[in-house]
């Protein structure tokens, strides 16, 4: 199955996430209502049986426990701890480090999926699609691809299949098969 037509099954999947959101503040719930690629994820991972997921920039923590509560293992990388959350799902790794080339060192493998919410510069995207390219087989979400000139060159720039999701309209959602 090509990329274009496994973003149309999962976008044909039916998940409610609304009922995940315990945790969450009115606020943050809000937001994560309102951004359909917490769906998107959810329901790819719901429905391709995603067991590990690799997720780089951690933010609020809120894909993190969305992942975890649609059936994955998480791992789960940032530089800062802004996690919002009251919540930390037993199947979610939180992993804070000092330098953004932590991925260099990181061993792909064990994922099923990755999910990369990075500083949106394509800079630190691009390395990182680099390691991909040599080193993995498998499906990576990138969120914010039109968010900034840099990412949206980032994004024409990947030579790999890739498709772009309508989970998130407003900054861009993109998948890449590697």
């Amino acid at each position: 199955m090509n990329l274009k037509e496994i973003i149309k099954s999962v976008e044909k999947h039916e998940i409610d996430i609304s009922v995940w959101l315990d945790g969450f503040s009115e606020k943050l719930s809000q937001f994560v209502l309102a951004h359909n690629h917490y769906w998107g994820l959810a329901a790819y991972i719901d429905l391709y049986e995603v067991k590990h997921v690799l997720e780089l920039g951690t933010c609020t923590g809120s894909s993190a426990v969305i992942m975890a509560r649609a059936g994955a293992v998480v791992d789960t990388y940032d530089l800062a701890d802004i996690w919002e959350l009251d919540c930390l799902p037993e199947n979610v790794n939180r992993h804070l480090v000092d330098d953004p080339s932590y991925i260099h060192s990181l061993d792909l493998d064990p994922y099923d999926m990755i999910f990369v919410d990075v500083d949106h510069t394509g800079k630190e995207e691009q390395k990182i699609h680099e390691k991909f390219v040599a080193e993995y087989h498998g499906i990576v979400f990138y969120d914010d691809i039109w968010l900034y000139k840099e990412m949206i060159s980032f994004w024409k720039g990947i030579e790999q299949e890739k498709q772009t999701c309508l989970w998130n309209t407003t900054s861009g959602f993109g998948a890449v098969r590697y």
